[in-house]
């Protein structure tokens, strides 16, 4: 049973199954982001960081509206499991957070470069 632990504990290490502020590819840019946090927050902490929302973002969709009228930055696909991202800009850098929008508090469950 411990052999199959760590095996488990091998292939989450090489799949990159981290939480956002271990990742070091991304301890940079996610600003202290936690995974499953609020995204209020999260945007709070991205904004206290000099990261600047990209308003033209939550506009880019098909359809041309907002998804959540407070967040101009954040863009949803469409469908039944559609996916929203938030985008943050930074000099040339720029960063998605996926966010759950099915969830009231809109957790953060991802972090990448754009």
């Amino acid at each position: 049973m411990r052999r199959f632990f760590r095996i488990v504990a091998l292939v989450l290490c090489f799949t990159g199954a981290t939480t956002l502020a271990a990742n070091p590819k991304f301890s940079d840019r996610s600003a202290g982001v936690q995974k499953y946090e609020r995204y209020a927050s999260a945007r709070l902490k991205m904004n206290r960081q000099g990261w600047q929302i990209d308003k033209e973002w939550g506009i880019s969709g098909i359809h041309k509206q907002l998804a959540f009228p407070r967040y101009p930055e954040v863009l949803c696909g469409e469908g039944y499991q559609a996916v929203c991202t938030a985008r943050f800009t930074k000099g040339d850098s720029a960063v998605l957070l996926t966010i759950n929008q099915f969830k009231k508090s809109l957790p953060v469950e991802r972090i990448d470069n754009d």
